[in-house]
């Protein structure tokens, strides 16, 4: 089960009055425009493509890398530098902008929250072509596209990782800032990517037949990663209150959808060891767990929740059917109650994040005289 997350957009600046040094440069003209053009830029990344989108980010990210190590060239010279930007949580879904850093602090601080706002936004990006990639291919294709979806969920985990030093190099975030400047959004939302990936291989290995038993072991795995990624959202740092109802609806449910999915292969694997008593009682389990999720208050991911349980359902309820009969005609074993079920076993991990590195600027020093 996934959650698209909405692109965080950048709102388009002017360097006229940014910095106090020569702009009539030939050089830092070049630079100042051209950082400007990419920036405008980001504004239109859901026109495009995800590849396109991704390149173009990359693009503005080695430029402002570049603009900050100038930045703190400048500072270290106590040359007064000017900035205000401006972005758009992805976070909160919010139609509002948070200003990034205001004249009074310096422009450093400001251009490397900047860059942390650039690697969410990259890292959003690879989140949600790993879904598309998968959810788009045609049943044949899947298991061939599930390495390629694993892949971007692991790039996109790693995204997050260095998100997450940079913000913390920071120090304190502005007074006034989305929940992405606070370094536990972006661990949790390594976390989340992990468990996207870890998704991602469970699905590939139903497509091939895999052993019930491991694929149980994948569900609880992506059930550890979400349930971690939540208690990091909700820690004492994180503004959890300010993220979208969607979202903090998706957390608790997936959990137990998870949780119902690990019981229904549970049952698959002791079905075929002829333990029909075991294996109806965790389908019973299954079911329950899909009775307990709180219904969403957010109208329209209600649906999606929904749609999902009921395909739950209909998996359970097909199974359930196979073994009541097989187990009235030929083994005659009562069911086991719930609370006498075998543990669940423990979780599997296969995915692993993809590190990252930023790019080297194309430039690192602007020209003062």
């Amino acid at each position: 089960m996934f959650f698209r997350f909405p692109l965080p957009k950048p709102k388009k600046f002017s360097f006229e009055t940014l910095f106090k040094f020569n702009k009539q440069n030939k050089q830092n003209k070049q630079i100042l425009i051209q950082i400007t053009q990419k920036r405008t830029e980001l504004q239109k990344l859901s026109e495009m493509t995800i590849p396109s989108a991704i390149e173009q980010t990359q693009n503005y990210l080695s430029l402002i890398l570049g603009l900050r190590n100038s930045v703190n060239n400048l500072e270290k010279i106590q040359l007064k530098t000017l900035l205000k930007l401006y972005w758009k949580s992805s976070s909160t879904q919010s139609t509002n902008y948070f200003p990034i850093v205001t004249d009074s602090e310096k422009c450093s601080k400001g251009l490397s929250l900047d860059i942390s706002m650039v690697l969410n936004l990259i890292a959003i990006l690879y989140l949600n072509y790993g879904i598309s990639v998968f959810e788009k291919a045609e049943e044949l294709e899947k298991d061939r596209v599930a390495n390629d979806s694993i892949k971007y969920f692991q790039k996109s985990a790693g995204i997050f990782s260095k998100m997450a030093e940079e913000i913390e190099s920071n120090g304190d975030p502005p007074q006034v800032h989305p929940p992405e400047f606070v370094p536990l959004y972006a661990k949790g939302m390594n976390l989340l990517s992990r468990s996207f990936a870890n998704y991602i291989a469970m699905k590939k290995g139903e497509l091939s037949d895999t052993k019930p038993m491991i694929l149980a072991k994948l569900c609880i795995g992506s059930q550890n990663l979400i349930e971690q990624a939540e208690k990091t959202f909700k820690e004492k740092d994180t503004e959890w209150n300010s993220f979208s109802l969607a979202f903090q609806s998706y957390l608790p449910a997936s959990k137990l959808i998870f949780y119902s999915m690990a019981c229904k292969f549970l049952a698959q694997h002791f079905a075929t060891k002829d333990k029909l008593g075991i294996a109806l009682g965790y389908l019973e389990k299954a079911t329950n767990y899909l009775k307990t999720i709180p219904k969403s208050t957010a109208i329209n991911f209600a649906s999606k929740i929904q749609n999902r349980i009921a395909e739950e359902v209909k998996d359970i309820s097909r199974l359930k059917e196979t073994y009541e009969r097989t187990n009235t005609t030929v083994f005659l074993q009562n069911v086991v109650p719930i609370e006498d079920l075998p543990k669940l076993p423990d979780g599997l991990e296969l995915a692993k994040e993809t590190p990252f590195s930023l790019p080297k600027p194309p430039f690192s020093n602007l020209i003062l005289i």
